[in-house]
C-alpha cells in the first residue's frame, strides 16, 4: 500500500497516473486494490469505481453496471463504453478506477480502449489494475513505470508457517 499512496497521494501535480499489483493468483491483489480504494476513498471526491476485466461477460456486464449508475447506458456496449469513459475523463475532481483481473494476454478491443485510449490524456484521475501477469511485461505493453507496479509474493514455506504460529498466538516450542 506504501508504493501506491507515495505515486498516486503523494506525487506532485493532477493529472492521470497508472499503476499496478502483479502476483500469483490468490496472493491478495484484488484485497491490496480494495483496502487502498477503501482507506482514500474521501480523497477521491470524482469517484472510485470498480470494472472486473476477468473476461469479456464480466467486463461488459461490470461496465454496464457503471453506466447505469451513471445515466450513461446507451443502444450498444461500444457507444456505452466510449459515454463512460468520457464522462469519468471529464470530472474535475480525483477518481479512482480500478480494474481487476486484467490477466488475459489477448485483450479484447473494448479493454484496450480502457487500458491504451485516449480518453486519459485529459483525465484527472488514476488507474489502478490487478494482474496475473509479470511485471515487465505489464510495465512494457500498458506503459507503465516500473516503480509504479507493486508486485506480490507469496510465503515460502517456512514464512508461512511463522506466520500463522505468531498470528495464532499458540507458542510452537
Amino acid at each position: 500500500v506504501d508504493v501506491l499512496e507515495r505515486y498516486f497521494l503523494r506525487a506532485s501535480g493532477s493529472g492521470f497516473k497508472m499503476a499496478a499489483i502483479c502476483g500469483l493468483g490468490g496472493c491478495g491483489k484484488t484485497t491490496l486494490a480494495a483496502h487502498f480504494a477503501w482507506k482514500h476513498q474521501a480523497e477521491y471526491h470524482g469517484g472510485v469505481f470498480w470494472i472486473s476485466m476477468e473476461d469479456d461477460r464480466k467486463f461488459e456486464n461490470s461496465m454496464n453496471d457503471l453506466a447505469l449508475r451513471l445515466g450513461m447506458l446507451a443502444d450498444s456496449f461500444d457507444l456505452t463504453l466510449s459515454k463512460v469513459l468520457e464522462c469519468i475523463s471529464q470530472r474535475k475532481k480525483p477518481w479512482l478506477l480500478v480494474l481487476d483481473d486484467v490477466d488475459q494476454s489477448c485483450l479484447s478491443n473494448q479493454m484496450r480502449k480502457v487500458l491504451l485510449g485516449r480518453w486519459k490524456r485529459r483525465a484527472n484521475g488514476q488507474l489502478l489494475l490487478t494482474t496475473r501477469r509479470e511485471p515487465t511485461e505489464v510495465c512494457e505493453s500498458l506503459h507503465i513505470e516500473s516503480s509504479c507496479c507493486v508486485e506480490i509474493v507469496s510465503f515460502s514455506q517456512d514464512e508461512a508457517k511463522k506466520f500463522l504460529v505468531r498470528r495464532s498466538g499458540i507458542d510452537n516450542a
